[in-house]
């Protein structure tokens, strides 16, 4: 749900960002107009880029390996039992497991982890489609 909630927020606000510029520029001419939507569009790829940058910076400290989730129902379904278990990759290729249950702290920096990779997919998707925009949207000029 993380990237359907994303994409739509962000596809609203260009709508109305789009809109909101149309209404107060009206006395603009068209090419005025779109040098406005191509300053904010940068404006947009800039801000995009640093966020890609932060994410990818927070992404290299955090720890090595991946975090798994079981969850087991009790006799008599009483109740439901999580453990979580992280997994690593040693040097010599063989996979070491530890039950991390109990470290709430830990469980959370790997859920970060996760986070942190689904967001730069969906980052780096809108770095090409802003860049794409922005080079429709640029004018031609005589060199072109």
């Amino acid at each position: 749900m993380l990237y359907k909630a994303d994409a739509f927020a962000r596809y609203a606000a260009f709508l109305f960002f789009i809109k909101d510029i149309s209404n107060k520029n009206s006395f603009l001419k068209g090419g005025e107009k779109m040098d406005i939507y191509i300053n904010n569009l940068e404006k947009m790829l800039d801000e995009l880029k640093h966020l890609k940058s932060e994410y990818d910076k927070e992404l290299s400290h955090s720890p090595q390996g991946s975090l798994h989730r079981i969850v087991r129902t009790t006799e008599a379904d009483k109740g439901v039992i999580v453990t979580y278990i992280w997994a690593v990759k040693t040097e010599e290729g063989k996979i070491l497991r530890r039950g991390v249950t109990k470290d709430t702290v830990f469980i959370r920096r790997m859920a970060r982890k996760a986070y942190l990779k689904k967001a730069l997919r969906i980052i780096e998707r809108d770095i090409e489609v802003v860049e794409r925009a922005v080079r429709r949207f640029r004018p031609l000029s005589s060199n072109d």
